[in-house]
């Protein structure tokens, strides 16, 4: 029987289970660690990212709370006008709905008015149609123009709320007034009782506009006007029209707590004194005796700045501040 060289099996030439399972793990071993270490600085990068991301979405959220901080809102602003003074808005209010229910009719008018002109071109070779259509398209014109004919200025009616003698003593402030410098504030005037000096980072203030002109809301014009973000307020002989949002609400003087008083603001570092009445100064992180604390590094000098604060205040819940740069000005008002 001859020798067959095909079926003969080297020595060696097989490889073990074994050894074939070792070389796989090692090989598994050999490629994981670079991988793993490169999984693991990817996680680190984006961790490092999302906490970035994180600290800028704070930072963002804190100057938009900021940023919603700093503007007078007053709640139902309807619940805190006088009952004798409640038609004034009612009729305002009527009139708003009025104008309502016309633009709603007008819209409805002008889709007519599309469809009718559609129509026309589609019966062009259609005399008698065409014709038609275009005596619609003639009255649905005319509809629209008396419809917004009958829409009216919505504007308050001040003529109960007229006082010329008053109006004639607050314009005589028109000079002094122009002059000044004037902060809005609806903190309490409660919260004014506990302590000598005030910081103003605690204190819901915003920059607010004199003005003596008239105003398309308002159907005369008003002897004063003070302007701030999200609320205005216009002042007449018998009382101040309030409008925030879009909305009114009226008071008359005889249902105003007004008080007058002098009060001290700690501002910040950047605070520009000019124009206002400098009491002192102190410092950022200030000592017991006064001094600068020389632990900090950063420890600039503070301004405390003198204000007149007027304070506007009804049993109803409206409460106001006016913070004047000169106390004179406001004890006038």
């Amino acid at each position: 029987m001859g020798y067959n060289g095909k079926n003969r099996r080297l020595r060696g030439s097989v490889i073990r289970k074994s050894s074939l399972k070792f070389g796989t793990k090692l090989i598994s071993s050999v490629i994981a660690i670079p991988i793993a270490a490169a999984l693991e600085e990817t996680s680190t990068k984006r961790s490092i990212v999302k906490t970035n991301s994180q600290i800028l979405s704070n930072v963002s959220l804190k100057k938009n709370e900021k940023a919603q901080k700093c503007k007078i809102y007053i709640d139902n602003i309807r619940s805190i006008t006088d009952n004798k003074y409640k038609y004034i808005i009612a009729d305002l209010i009527t009139l708003i709905k009025e104008n309502q229910s016309l633009k709603k009719t007008i819209l409805l008018k002008n889709n007519e008015l599309e469809k009718l002109k559609l129509r026309k071109k589609l019966f062009t070779f259609f005399p008698r149609k065409k014709s038609k259509i275009e005596a619609d398209i003639s009255r649905t014109i005319t509809d629209i123009e008396d419809l917004s004919n009958r829409k009216q200025i919505e504007t308050l009616n001040a003529e109960g709320l007229r006082n010329l003698i008053v109006e004639e003593k607050i314009l005589s402030l028109k000079e002094l007034l122009n002059s000044s410098k004037l902060l809005l504030s609806d903190d309490r005037p409660s919260f004014f009782n506990n302590q000598s000096v005030y910081h103003s980072s605690i204190l819901n203030r915003v920059k607010a506009q004199i003005s003596f002109m008239p105003n398309i809301y308002i159907s005369h014009c008003p002897a004063l006007t003070i302007t701030a973000p999200c609320i205005d307020l216009f002042f007449f002989g018998k009382g101040i029209i309030f409008k925030c949002n879009g909305e009114f609400a009226i008071i008359g003087y005889e249902n105003l707590n007004c008080k007058y008083k002098e009060v001290k603001i700690k501002e910040d570092e950047s605070f520009n004194i000019h124009d206002y009445t400098l009491d002192s100064y102190t410092f950022l992180y200030p000592r017991n005796d006064g001094r600068a604390d020389l632990r900090y590094s950063y420890n600039p000098q503070i301004p405390i700045i003198k204000y007149g604060k007027l304070s506007l205040e009804t049993s109803r819940g409206l409460s106001l501040n006016l913070f004047f740069n000169n106390y004179f000005t406001g004890l006038q008002l």
